[in-house]
């Protein structure tokens, strides 16, 4: 029969091993989050820099606030 000692060291052993399951999988979890987020800046920056570029094409950057506005109530009344 077991005493009360070696079921407590039995039982710690299978406390700490879930803890550590716990905390292994946290830890992937949260370098997943890591690389998602790391991939979707770098994808916003391209497309900023995409749009920054089809800008310079266009010509648009050299237009006012007044004028981007014009523009975009002439698309709002369908001109």
């Amino acid at each position: 029969m077991k005493n009360a000692g070696s079921v407590y060291e039995g039982g710690g052993l299978v406390i700490e091993l879930k803890i550590i399951y716990i905390l292994k999988t946290m830890k992937n979890k949260f370098e997943a989050n890591i690389a998602q987020s790391k991939m979707q800046s770098e994808k916003m920056l391209k497309t900023m820099q995409q749009l920054s570029a089809d800008a310079v094409y266009t010509g648009a950057f050299e237009m006012s606030l007044d004028e981007i506005n014009a523009e975009i109530e002439a698309v709002r009344n369908g001109l």
